[in-house]
């Protein structure tokens, strides 16, 4: 009889502790709801793949910003032509890649936004060192380097050419005309320096708001959801001021997850905000939704993702 070597035995181990997770602790459930999930995105694909043209303008003084990867490029693909639909002048439209994208996936945007621009990893790492030089920016440095919040930070106020700029997540979706974009956009021109974006459900700051008060000296919004921004192009003197916060932060502060809320926050306090109104909403989880009124729903989080789907899978078109 032969003796299982190793590898076997760690083989064996991890098939028993894996039917363990999923038979006896419940984790059945969450491969049930992965493979629907999958089974949604798939279907999305599909529709995606079949979307009308939008044509993009790169002499546009408003730009849209969209970061994403392979992963959920067809949910990106689907927030931006969501938006594009119901804007009434074409918009620079600009996907910055995450690393995972592909020529397909070029070719595919190409195809279906047309004038629309497409940057890839390394073009943004050289960009990103020409704007903002290592040894000028460190912390802005660490921060697109940390987590996923900080390289948009970053990447997508980096990135475009556009004088203003509107920056979108791709688990959002616009169901009407967003009027009140366009006139934040008039704001702007006017030669206010204000940021718009939507109230986030919860304060998702690495602190209290009131510690990031006191910290800054200045009022700050009481919650923020960097989903939807829009704002005038940063200029070397925003990056100044977001480097001097960052430093005046806890580095704990620095490592967290949500660094990013709290960073828009940060300068906010010292341009100006309004949010975007009621119809402008994040859905939450594990409640009916019904879009009836809305003009645009972030689907923040995965606890929403059944939602999203649910939505966009009825917004694509065919």
């Amino acid at each position: 009889m032969s003796v299982p070597n190793q590898k076997s035995k760690s083989r064996l181990r991890r098939t028993l502790g894996f039917t363990k997770w999923a038979v006896l602790d419940g984790g059945w459930r969450q491969l049930k709801t992965k493979y629907y999930l999958r089974h949604l995105d798939a279907r999305l694909r599909g529709k995606v793949s079949r979307m009308p043209e939008i044509a993009c303008r790169d002499d546009s003084d408003t730009g849209l910003i969209v970061m994403c990867g392979a992963r959920h490029f067809s949910m990106a693909c689907l927030a931006a032509w969501t938006l594009l639909r119901h804007i009434a002048e074409p918009l620079a439209v600009t996907f910055v890649s995450d690393g995972t994208l592909s020529n397909d996936n070029g070719r595919f945007l190409s195809s279906r936004l047309p004038g629309c621009e497409i940057i890839q990893s390394k073009q943004v790492d050289q960009l990103v060192e020409s704007v903002l030089p290592r040894k000028r920016f460190p912390l802005l440095d660490e921060l697109r380097r940390q987590n996923f919040g900080g390289r948009k930070l970053v990447t997508m106020n980096v990135v475009g050419t556009s004088r203003y700029r509107i920056l979108l997540d791709g688990d959002v979706l616009f169901y009407d005309v967003p009027g009140d974009i366009a006139e934040a956009i008039e704001v702007l021109r006017q030669g206010s320096s204000e940021m718009f974006f939507m109230r986030d459900i919860l304060c998702g700051y690495p602190c209290s708001a009131g510690a990031l008060e006191a910290r800054l000296g200045k009022k700050v919004p009481g919650n923020l959801n960097a989903g939807l921004m829009i704002h005038r192009t940063f200029c070397r003197e925003d990056f100044n001021q977001l480097e001097n916060h960052l430093a005046s932060f806890d580095i704990a502060w620095r490592k967290h997850y949500f660094i990013e809320q709290a960073a828009y926050a940060a300068l906010a306090a010292g341009h100006g905000w309004s949010y975007l109104p009621a119809s402008y909403s994040i859905p939450i989880p594990d409640v009916s939704f019904h879009p009836n009124g809305a003009v645009c729903s972030h689907f923040a989080g995965h606890g929403n993702r059944h939602l999203y789907y649910q939505e966009a899978l009825r917004l694509a078109v065919p």
